[in-house]
């Protein structure tokens, strides 16, 4: 018995191995154009594998090329017989009409499948998508429509109806299709937005607005259509609608201003800082008794501060007025946690903006030693308060608090920022070899920030070590490094005038003039810095830092000089010259963000 049952698998795997040969002799056939010989071997396959609709379709594809219309309606017909139920081939009955150049009677097949379709959602579905195979797309809309007719179902279908009106690029009709779903039933709102925003250009925006305005004008009282037509207004970057219809659902659903401290997010991580100091204030405004008032308070202070770091500066009055401001609100909310996060903004004004290190260096001290603080906040203003120290000068408290922090939080991310302040640290002492070893491990961070940093500096200091017998122009361009941190320019710029001198065309040519372009950043001499990034992208387009300096002009542009449309050339030239760069993500983000303004914010802004 076991040698007859052996015999058997013998026979089987023979007979599915020829099998399998076959398959691929037909494909390749297929793929040669050699019709009469796929259609053939395809012949013999489609007999053996009946429900295949691969082997089918093939098939089928070479009797049309070889114009054999008579064995073609052999096939449908037999599979129509097989499959009684299936709607498929009953389609492919009429799409062989088609092929023979009989339209009408095509067309009689394909209306009388539609008419005589039962009330069955499922069997409509499969009638539908029939069509869909065969791109009979507006037989497909079609049965829908007599299905939603025999189901008695308005609703019915609505997310498929509205992807083959997407598909004939009837957009009106997509959009009512969304709409009349969406007043159906609120939840489907994350989809719509979905698939709204997977497809819809300037113009479907103002279209898709224009329906909505007009059924809220009928509908006022629907969150759904509201919050719609707000997100609309923020996928369009047009913040002042965005500001006025999130004012309005707050007021109509009383909700307190919570959505609208959501909107204020919104703007500033868009760098819309005016607009995100409205959204504020609305909340601000409300009084104490509002649940959000405190959050509100606490934004508007952080807005301040935001926008004083991406631009560089505050006038002097303003910058007084911001520290006046903290101060009030420490006094009023001692130890809390917001307190707390004021008081580090605090002191990174004193230490970066005022440059009162003493001052910044008091604040954090006094807040690293509250006991009750959350341990990660205080490893943060560890940092910070090393950080300040090193710019003090003190380059031995820095490792102290940095080791510590990387003690405490091993493993994590705020650990392995400590290692890399701390091997930035060594590389400053002119300690290379240690740095090198530290920054070996950390190139396996689990930040992207931490690793890109550790590769960016450990290939610096592999690419320019050992060209010379002496490390003395590495152990220069380190100390000119910490001098620009120190905001010791002056001092900076001797270090590295003494490397161009002493060591003429050394491989430090471009890492050079990077850092003579951080140091007039620093000073707020936009123009100078531009020029110093831009002699990186001529003169060393092939060295590390190219990408760097294209992104540092990019973002003078925007930011200091409010030039977005220069700016856009830069991240233009980024995207496409150097793709795979670590700045490539933000700097497409920061294009579309652009090129998504109004016409009328562009022409204001210069772009048009």
């Amino acid at each position: 018995m076991k040698y007859l049952l052996f015999t058997i698998a013998i026979l089987i795997s023979g007979a599915v191995f020829s099998q399998n040969e076959n398959e691929k002799l037909a494909a390749h056939y297929f793929a040669e154009k050699e019709y009469q010989k796929a259609a053939d071997v395809y012949q013999g396959l489609v007999k053996k594998e009946i429900g295949s609709f691969y082997l089918y379709d093939n098939y089928l594809i070479c009797l049309f090329e070889l114009k054999d219309f008579k064995t073609a309606e052999k096939l449908v017909k037999k599979k129509m017989k097989t499959f009684p139920k299936l709607f498929s081939y009953k389609v492919d009955e009429g799409y062989i009409q088609e092929k023979k150049g009989e339209q009408n009677k095509a067309d009689n097949i394909y209306k009388n499948l539609i008419k005589d379709i039962a009330p069955e959602e499922e069997r409509i579905g499969d009638l539908a998508k029939a069509f869909e195979k065969r791109f009979k797309n507006d037989y497909a809309l079609k049965a829908y429509e007599r299905g939603r007719k025999v189901l008695e179902d308005r609703g019915a279908f609505t997310m498929e109806i509205a992807t083959l009106y997407l598909q004939l690029n009837q957009m009106d009709k997509v959009f009512d299709e969304y709409l009349y779903l969406l007043e159906e039933n609120e939840g489907y709102l994350k989809e719509i937005k979905s698939q709204v925003s997977s497809f819809s250009t300037s113009n479907d925006f103002a279209l898709l607005q224009n329906k909505l305005v007009e059924r809220i004008s009928k509908n006022s009282s629907s969150l759904a259509l509201n919050d719609l037509l707000m997100w609309t207004f923020i996928q369009q970057k047009n913040w002042e609608s965005a500001f006025i219809q999130t004012r309005a659902i707050d007021k109509r659903l009383k909700e307190d201003g919570e959505r609208m401290l959501d909107m204020a997010e919104i703007y500033k991580s868009n760098y819309e800082y005016k607009w995100a100091s409205k959204a504020y204030k609305y909340i601000v405004e409300k009084g104490e008794k509002s649940y959000f008032y405190e959050d509100a308070k606490v934004g508007l202070l952080d807005n301040r501060f935001r926008q004083m770091v991406q631009e560089g500066y505050l006038p002097e009055e303003e910058l007084n007025a911001l520290e006046k401001d903290f101060i009030e609100y420490i006094g009023d909310n001692i130890y809390t946690p917001r307190s707390i996060s004021i008081q580090r903004k605090l002191a990174k004004l004193y230490a970066y903006y005022k440059k009162d290190t003493k001052s910044a260096i008091e604040i954090l001290e006094k807040t690293t030693s509250i006991t009750s603080i959350n341990q990660r906040v205080k490893a943060e203003a560890k940092l910070e308060l090393a950080d300040i120290y090193l710019i003090s000068g003190d380059v031995w408290e820095p490792a102290l608090l940095y080791s510590q922090v990387e003690k405490d939080f091993v493993e994590e991310a705020l650990g392995q920022e400590a290692k890399f302040k701390n091997a930035r640290l060594a590389y400053f002492r002119g300690e290379f070899e240690w740095a090198q070893t530290q920054l070996e491990v950390l190139k396996a961070a689990t930040t992207q920030l931490i690793s890109n940093n550790a590769i960016q500096l450990s290939l610096f200091i592999q690419d320019n070590m050992g060209m010379d017998s002496t490390e003395q122009p590495m152990i220069l361009y380190s100390q000119a490094e910490l001098l620009i941190f120190q905001n010791n320019f002056e001092e900076a710029e001797q270090e590295l005038e003494a490397i161009s001198i002493l060591f003429p065309n050394h491989t430090l040519e471009d890492e050079i003039l990077f850092a003579l372009g951080k140091m007039s950043e620093k000073q707020r001499k936009w123009e100078e810095a531009i020029a110093y990034y831009s002699k990186v992208v001529e003169n060393h387009s092939q060295d590390i830092l190219a990408d760097n300096a294209l992104f540092r002009i990019g973002d003078i542009y925007q930011f200091k000089l409010k030039n977005s449309a220069k700016a856009n050339e830069y991240y233009e030239k980024l995207i496409l010259d150097y793709n795979s760069s670590m700045f490539v993500v933000e700097a497409r983000k920061r294009y579309r963000s652009i090129k998504n303004m109004s016409k009328e914010e562009r022409f204001i802004k210069g772009i048009e």
